[in-house]
């Protein structure tokens, strides 16, 4: 890091705050944000690693691990000077965004009843008497008016990253942007990043340095090329479940539209496991629901995890196998770009423990893939009743 007054001592490269950074970064390249200054200089950098403008505005942030030192009470946070030091970017009308590795729960908690409240009074009228005194506290760190710290607070934000999650959220979102390997890609940045200090960094001068050193951009987003390659694993597992069936056909059931309103009616990302005797038609049910959806204009891809998928140890060597031009998810998460999608993955029971848990690491969802990742809960939708739980 450089030598002048507010930079650190160690390399960014090797930092948990590199990792948020290259997150943040990575909206720099969608465009979802205008620009970044890692390191801002004098004023502009007090207590704050960078800060990245997006189109509602400027946002101040600062990223901190430490697990070993246990969570980031309001006491540990007045006394290493961050909120000390964040009073003026509130003051400005910034938001501030502090990220770590372990819990800082009680300024989350003041933060977000403070959004919740539309006046001083109501604020004060849902706070804990142990919310009340750290409240007092800060007015008293900060120096302001009850009111002033009140509307300082509603512009605070607490982000809670373990090292891990936040590691393979950084690896999904550049295997997406990025062609090529994702590790090689990311180890680069975090190198470039310290010849960069201080500098604006935008969309297109990132991107020309990264297309200088041979680092292509993947173009998913509508991509003629990914779709096609979808609509064949969905045209190809219809062939595959219709050669199964028998020639008198099957009776009408009611579980594929009980499947589709389940998915579709969730609003949110989800992880929903069909199960069922042996033989009780659930990959039929999973091609008609796909096939039904892709129709509709969804974004579909389907995987069958027996046969050679069976043997892949990674979610990118499956992609390679199915004949799409990255791992399964990332295919269709980038030609989706937020869009409705489906992921079908037929067969599970073939695949061995170990190969599920590592295409599971390399496949999690992110959150275009926005900054913060994706909560997808798991439910269950039996064939026997009908239902999920």
């Amino acid at each position: 890091m450089s030598a002048l007054p507010g930079g650190a001592a160690d390399k960014i490269g090797n930092r948990y705050e590199a990792w948020w950074t290259l997150l943040r970064l990575a909206d720099v390249l969608r465009g979802d944000a205008s620009c970044l200054r890692l390191e801002p200089l004098g004023a502009g950098g007090s207590g704050i690693e960078f800060w990245i403008d997006e189109t509602d505005g400027r946002w101040c942030e600062q990223a901190k691990d430490a697990s070993s030192r246990g969570s980031w009470t309001l006491h540990r946070l007045t006394t290493e000077g961050f909120l000390a030091a964040i009073v003026d970017h509130l003051a400005d009308g910034h938001r501030v965004r502090f990220v770590a590795s372990t819990p800082a729960k009680e300024l989350n908690d003041l933060a977000e009843r403070a959004r919740a409240a539309e006046t001083l009074q109501e604020y004060r009228e849902v706070l804990t008497d142990a919310q009340q005194k750290h409240f007092k506290d800060l007015v008293t760190t900060w120096g302001v008016a009850t009111e002033t710290a009140w509307l300082h607070l509603r512009l605070v934000h607490v982000e809670h990253q373990p090292p891990e999650q936040l590691r393979r959220i950084v690896r999904l979102t550049y295997e997406i942007l990025v062609q090529g390997d994702p590790d090689t890609v990311i180890k680069h940045l975090r190198g470039w990043l310290d010849d960069v200090l201080h500098q604006r960094l935008t969309g297109p001068l990132v991107w020309k340095h990264l297309q200088e050193k041979k680092f292509a951009r993947r173009l998913l987003p509508g991509d003629p090329t990914t779709l096609e390659a979808l609509a064949n694993t969905v045209d190809r597992h219809r062939r595959r479940v219709d050669s199964t069936l028998p020639t008198t056909g099957v009776a009408a059931q009611p579980y594929g539209s009980q499947l589709i309103a389940r998915v579709t009616d969730t609003g949110s990302e989800q992880v929903l496991v069909l199960h069922g005797r042996a033989g009780s038609g659930k990959s039929t049910i999973a091609a008609d629901a796909a096939q039904q959806l892709s129709s509709v204009g969804w974004f579909v891809g389907v995987v069958s995890m027996d046969g050679s998928c069976a043997a892949c140890q990674t979610a990118s060597a499956l992609g390679t196998v199915t004949g799409l031009p990255a791992s399964p998810a990332v295919a269709l998460g980038g030609v989706a770009n937020g869009s409705p999608a489906m992921l079908v993955i037929d067969q599970l029971d073939a695949v061995t423990a170990s190969t599920a848990a590592e295409c599971r690491m390399d496949s999690r969802p992110s959150p275009s893939f926005s900054t913060k990742p994706a909560q997808c809960p798991i439910s269950r939708f039996s064939l026997s009743s009908g239902q999920s739980t």
